[in-house]
């Protein structure tokens, strides 16, 4: 299960508002732009890989999505999985970890 993340903290956000909306607004330019256009997103990867172009073009790249409930569902998943078998100390209940646009408002 491939999984990227991106994140702030709420003392940032408070702090620097304007600077944490910018952040989130080209994390998801960026979520946008991969998912339009897999091949051109493909071809980066030996800028910034030890792969080739030829190895690059492929490779898979899943559908980035930005926070949302299935999301959340998933984390959710994982996280009770690891309290279950006794990796976390404690429930954490994982959508009040998620900023969402209002808490950019």
């Amino acid at each position: 299960m491939p999984v990227t993340a991106s994140s702030i903290s709420t003392k940032f956000l408070k702090e620097r508002p304007e600077v944490a909306r910018k952040y989130r607004d080209a994390i998801y330019e960026a979520i946008d732009w991969i998912n339009s256009h897999n091949t051109e997103a493909r071809k980066l990867f030996p800028k910034y890989l030890s792969i080739s172009e030829e190895v690059a073009l492929g490779c898979k790249i899943g559908d980035f999505v930005k926070v949302n409930r299935r999301v959340g569902s998933i984390c959710q998943k994982v996280v009770n999985i690891n309290f279950k078998e006794g990796e976390l100390p404690k429930k954490i209940r994982v959508t009040d970890l998620f900023l969402t646009d209002k808490d950019f408002k």
